[in-house]
């Protein structure tokens, strides 16, 4: 597996969510932290970046790619809508519960690249605005 960034993000490993949809959308397209600098997610207190987030329709796949990437070192910064400590206590969460946080991305990721697939590029233009 390859690291990537997307534009504002955190890095992480490619995952099947990474595969882009007829239109070449995939669900981090639709990031509500595009545009922002790597300075809005790895200086605290993260306001730009949270901000962002409370506001995006694709928090939950991000924060399970978080989760699921905490041990490749990306430990670091907010991301999926959460700081270093609220992943520690969404983790410890999960844990306690026997969920894997890669089972949960992977089906966030599923749900999205269907939703995709149907959509036209002006939908999706319209949804990523």
């Amino acid at each position: 597996m390859t690291a990537t960034a997307p534009a504002g993000g955190p890095a992480h490993r490619r995952t099947p969510g990474d595969e882009p949809s007829r239109t070449g959308a995939t669900w981090r397209s639709l990031a509500a932290c595009r545009g922002l600098g790597p300075d809005d997610f790895y200086s605290p207190p993260y306001h730009r970046a949270l901000a962002r987030c409370r506001h995006c329709q694709v928090w939950e796949p991000c924060l399970f790619l978080a989760l699921a990437s905490e041990g490749a070192g990306y430990r670091y910064g907010a991301w999926g809508g959460a700081t270093p400590a609220q992943r520690d206590a969404a983790y410890a969460y999960l844990a306690a519960r026997h969920l894997d946080p890669a089972a949960l991305l992977a089906q966030e990721e599923a749900w999205w690249s269907r939703r995709l697939v149907g959509q036209d590029d002006q939908a999706l233009a319209q949804a990523a605005a």
